[in-house]
């Protein structure tokens, strides 16, 4: 995981998937530096609409199309996101050869791993800031073979559904549980961005540390 300030950028190990959190001006630049393909990015989650959050946007839209971009991405942001993507559109007379799938509602899901919950300032209602909270699903723990082996049991089936947790009645009367031939299920990795001055009004649920076990909190924008 890398980050910038308000931007930055998490990237899946397993699929190679790109989560882009904000588009600065300069953010191809940044994205080559870190040797970042942008057919990698399927999704551009934004904090809010201000330039210094979308000014690359309509560049990376752009560089998008001209590599031949055919499959689908996905913005989210608040609400008048839709609209700045049809001035992009208008203005720069640009034709994209994918489709743009546009995300503002208050809750969302990306995958099941990402929600997201919108907060307003208190003096301008106009003005929406985002925090977004991610959440890895857990990890199932290894499953000990040898000591299934030396409990006499057969390979097969029966060593998926132990790791799973399931307890079986064997035929002498002796209980296996599965949970004692693997080791503890690993928590997902936890992280939520808090961009906005006002965070005291997010749900206390997400901003304990009992919940959260990596959080970033960035300066007030001005």
């Amino acid at each position: 995981m890398i980050y910038d300030h308000f931007n930055f950028f998490i990237k899946c190990s397993q699929t190679g998937e790109i989560l882009l959190f904000n588009c600065p001006e300069g953010c191809q630049h940044i994205l080559i530096k870190h040797k970042v393909k942008l057919h990698q990015i399927n999704h551009i989650i934004f904090s809010d609409l201000s330039i210094n959050n979308l000014g690359g946007l309509a560049g990376l839209l752009a560089s998008l199309s001209l590599y031949k971009r055919i499959n689908s991405i996905n913005l989210y942001g608040p609400k008048g996101l839709l609209n700045y993507i049809n001035l992009i559109r208008k203005y720069s007379q640009t034709t994209f050869k994918y489709n743009i799938y546009v995300h503002t509602r208050t809750i969302l899901s990306i995958q099941n791993k990402v929600l997201c919950w919108s907060i307003n300032y208190p003096k301008d209602k106009a003005c929406t800031s985002m925090m977004y909270s991610l959440f890895e699903s857990e990890k199932q723990g290894r499953f000990q073979i040898l000591k299934a082996k030396k409990y006499q049991i057969p390979t097969g089936p029966i060593y998926a559904l132990l790791k799973l947790h399931r307890s079986f009645l064997l035929p002498d009367g002796t209980i296996i549980q599965g949970s004692f031939f693997t080791y503890p299920h690993i928590h997902g990795v936890k992280i939520t961005t808090l961009t906005n001055p006002y965070i005291y009004r997010a749900n206390p649920i997400l901003t304990s540390k009992k919940t959260c076990t990596v959080s970033y909190r960035y300066k007030a924008r001005n």
